[in-house]
C-alpha cells in the first residue's frame, strides 16, 4: 500500500508542472494525429508502431531526472530511512511510470479511433 501511495504522490509531482503535462500529452497526440492525417503513407505507420517507445523513453528519463532531483535533495534517503526499503521507493517509481504510460497510450488509442 505505501508504494501505491509514493505512486500517487510522484506521478501528482510530475503532473504539477504543466509544462511537462503538455508534453507527456502532445507526443502521442502528435503521433495519433499525424497517423489520422496521412493514413495511406508507410511513414506514418512506422511513427505510430515508434510512438509507445518514444513515450517509454519520455517517460524514464523524465522519471530519471526526478529520481536525480530527488537524490540531491535528500529526499530519497529521508524516504528509504522513514520505509525501512528503498524496493518500496523504486517500485513506487515503477508504478507512477505505468500510470503515466497507460495514460499516454490512452489518448494515443482514443485520437486513433476517432474518424475524421
Amino acid at each position: 500500500m505505501t508504494e501505491l501511495s509514493l505512486s500517487i504522490f510522484n506521478t501528482k509531482r510530475l503532473l504539477r508542472c504543466r509544462q511537462l503535462s503538455a508534453v507527456l500529452l502532445a507526443v502521442p497526440f502528435i503521433a495519433a494525429v499525424i497517423r489520422q492525417i496521412f493514413s495511406s503513407s508507410d511513414w506514418s505507420a512506422v511513427g505510430a508502431r515508434l510512438c509507445p517507445f518514444g513515450c517509454v523513453l519520455l517517460i524514464g528519463g523524465v522519471l530519471f531526472i526526478q529520481w536525480i532531483m530527488d537524490v540531491r535533495s535528500g529526499l530519497i534517503d529521508g524516504l528509504v530511512n522513514c520505509l525501512g526499503l528503498r524496493r518500496k521507493v523504486v517500485v513506487s517509481r515503477v508504478l507512477c511510470g505505468v500510470t503515466i504510460f497507460a495514460a499516454q497510450m490512452l489518448v494515443f488509442v482514443l485520437i486513433l479511433s476517432i474518424r475524421f
